[in-house]
């Protein structure tokens, strides 16, 4: 029975490594894809104050060597991709591959576009105990991004040689020698210092830039980013960068996928360590936090109480609770400690220590948290849960970043075509088309100038210069056709002013009949009480406008009605008069109405699009000819060199050529090659996520 249930458990705990294993390797896909500039991805950011121990933590954790020669600090964020998977390099039993990742440019600002991580250095198992070197080459090669990667890459070759071999000698002495890329050891040699001439001092002091570890064949699934350590107070050597690694330490731990992990030293006051106010400023209910005790060893006599409500949750309570390491001596780190001697000294410790073996007040829960081995897991644990947790919002805004992404690109025109010659053909046969469907009697000069200069910003907008070429030949060419139709409308209206004269007599002699019946009938017809300019009014406005341009008043009209029983030979004369008057204004209008827009019509609006067809061919000629002149020039170059300068002379004159024409404004290419980048991101994002 107990052997049914250890093999129960074995197969639970094998099952839960698997899975463990492939959400860690999946977050780890997701970085390497580039998803968290997209995404906000899980992670473990390891974060504290200067000296808390954070290297030696880290070290421990990670089972790898950092940078601790003197100027080797933490000066940029490190992310270490642990996995328990074999490396897929033959031979290989553990495997690191170092990458830098510039998110930021000089001046700390971000990039618009997600970077590729860059390969800087590959180590396996015999070079791993030299992996510090190329961590902190890597570090310089961040603070100088002026100075070309393969120096950095050369020097740590030489210092990391160089040190092999002063350990050889150092074995044969009895004595250690420790050698870093900014002070090496008295047996990193002429060549190291030779090298060392070519790499320059810091351009930056701190940096938002990566370096990324990505090590395969680990004792433990795991992904964590470590920080900078807070510098407490402005120190010289800083400097404006103490505001600059808070910054950078919030922007991480702000986070709500990032799980704290706050190294907080037992050598000063909890109060004091401004980590702890960073973290419940972005954690403020201590949901994501875990606390992590460092030098516990170096507490001060009768002073562990004022741990003890830390310990047991009920000063600065936190639900994933704090742990509690003791890391190597800078004695054994110089008598390069192995981690297997750091895990022994550490476990001596705690069970021997008087208050934390024995102190009754020490519960069991709390002394589960004591030790390295014991908060690794507990990371690996809490990073798990949490991805698992977050799988489906980050699926979720990552096909709401996808359609964000596809709006703005299709928001955008389409690129231009490889031949200018051809693209400059289609849109300026568009822009005619467009014109000849949009134009109508209706438009006059102002009206079909802001037509032309809309219809060329929509068929020419991404192309500054072909849209200011275009839009001011056609003013160009619209004023000249509007002036030209001014005075063909003039000469229009000049001869409605000479003597009267019409080809339409039957119309006019109609017509005039018509209005002598009206006027007759208004005259001697029924006794309306209205009044006979009130009743022409009435019954054709036209007429009673008609009659008031010839000078006719109502007063005029009521005398001729006083008079309307006098039916005499000169009364009806007038009426005929009138008739014919008003006959004639008729006929003249109807010329005139008719006339002025056809004349708009086809000495304005017809010749403006028979104008954009002619520029259609004219530019097609001479992209043409242009080709032929290139060609004609590139022959008689040989032949004849005064020819040759005449035909680039004439060229000259040919401004400006296609290619000029239809050069994309810039932003917009940019922006263009930006998205399609971004959604080629997500696209491998997605594929990753599906694959899990």
């Amino acid at each position: 029975m107990v052997q049914e249930e250890n093999a129960a458990q074995t197969f639970e705990k094998s099952a839960y490594n698997e899975k463990s294993r492939k959400l860690i390797k999946l977050v780890n896909q997701l970085r390497d894809a580039g998803a968290q500039f997209q995404l906000e991805l899980p992670c473990m950011v390891v974060c504290g104050n200067q000296s808390a121990g954070k290297s030696s933590l880290l070290e421990r954790l990670c089972g790898v060597r950092l940078p601790r020669a003197a100027g080797t600090c933490t000066k940029c964020p490190t992310e270490v991709r642990l996995s328990t998977a074999p490396p897929t390099v033959p031979g290989a039993s553990w495997y690191c591959q170092i990458k830098l990742r510039r998110e930021y440019s000089k001046d700390n600002k971000q990039l618009e576009t997600a970077p590729k991580e860059l390969a800087f250095k590959a180590l396996n198992q015999d070079q791993k105990d030299q992996l510090h070197h190329y961590i902190a080459a890597a570090q310089r090669a961040l603070l100088n991004p002026d100075t070309p990667l393969d120096i950095f890459v050369q020097y740590a070759d030489s210092a990391a040689g160089a040190a092999a071999a002063a350990a050889v000698d150092a074995d044969s002495n009895g004595a250690a020698a420790e050698s870093g890329l900014a002070g090496s050891s008295s047996g990193s040699g002429s060549k190291a210092a030779g090298l060392a001439a070519a790499v320059p001092a810091d351009q930056l002091q701190f940096t938002r830039n990566v370096v990324v570890l990505e090590i395969t064949g680990a004792d433990v699934d795991l992904a964590l980013i470590d920080l900078p350590g807070i510098i407490q107070t402005e120190q010289a050597d800083y400097g404006s960068n103490v505001e600059l690694v808070q910054q950078l330490v919030r922007h991480y731990i702000s986070s709500k996928r990032a799980i704290i992990v706050a190294t907080i030293t037992c050598r000063d006051d909890i109060d004091n360590q401004l980590v702890v106010q960073l973290a419940r400023e972005e954690d403020r209910e201590g949901r994501r936090t875990i606390g992590v005790l460092t030098k516990a060893d170096q507490i001060e006599a009768c002073t562990h109480d004022t741990w003890l409500p830390v310990l047991q949750g009920e000063s600065y309570p936190l639900r994933l609770g704090y742990y509690v390491v003791v890391n190597p001596s800078q004695k054994d780190i110089n008598n390069n400690m192995s981690a297997a001697e750091a895990a022994a000294k550490e476990a001596h410790f705690f069970a021997t220590d008087a208050f934390f073996s024995s102190d009754p007040r020490v519960s069991r829960t709390v002394r589960d948290r004591f030790g390295v081995g014991a908060l690794r897991q507990q990371l690996s644990r809490q990073l798990v849960a949490l991805t698992q947790r977050e799988l489906p919002g980050m699926k979720h805004a990552l096909e709401q970043g996808l359609a964000q992404v596809n709006s703005q690109l299709q928001a955008l025109p389409p690129p231009p075509s490889s031949d200018c010659s051809l693209e400059l053909f289609r849109r300026l046969r568009g822009l005619s088309e467009s014109v000849r469907d949009a134009v109508c009697l209706h438009d006059v000069e102002e009206l079909l100038l802001q037509l032309t200069a809309r219809l060329v910003q929509q068929h020419f907008g991404q192309f500054a210069p072909a849209e200011a070429y275009f839009r001011d030949l056609l003013y160009e060419v619209l004023q000249g056709l509007v002036e030209d139709t001014k005075q063909r409308l003039e000469h229009l209206m000049a001869m409605e002013h000479e003597e009267t004269w019409t080809q339409n007599g039957h119309y006019y002699t109609d017509s005039m009949q018509r209005f002598l019946d009206m006027l007759t009938k208004r005259m001697y017809g029924s006794s309306s009480s209205s009044s006979a300019f009130g009743s022409i009014d009435n019954h054709d406005a036209g007429v009673s406008q008609a009659l008031t341009l010839l000078g006719i008043s109502k007063e005029d009209l009521e005398l001729l009605r006083a008079k309307k029983k006098q039916k005499t030979e000169g009364v009806e004369g007038l009426l005929k008069l009138l008739a014919g008057t008003l006959a004639y204004f008729k006929v003249a209008s109807k010329r005139v109405i008719d006339g002025v827009p056809l004349h708009l019509k086809h000495f304005l609006l017809a010749r403006y699009c028979k104008e954009l067809d002619e520029l259609l061919v004219k530019r097609a000629a001479a992209d043409s000819a242009a080709v032929n002149a290139d060609c004609a020039t590139a022959d008689g170059a040989q032949a004849n060199g005064a020819a040759a300068e005449a035909g680039q002379a004439l060229r000259q004159q040919q401004q400006p050529t296609a290619e000029q024409l239809m050069s994309e404004d810039a932003s917009t290419a940019e922006l263009r090659v930006q998205l399609k980048q971004q959604l080629e991101q997500l696209h491998n994002v997605r594929r990753i996520l599906e694959r899990f």
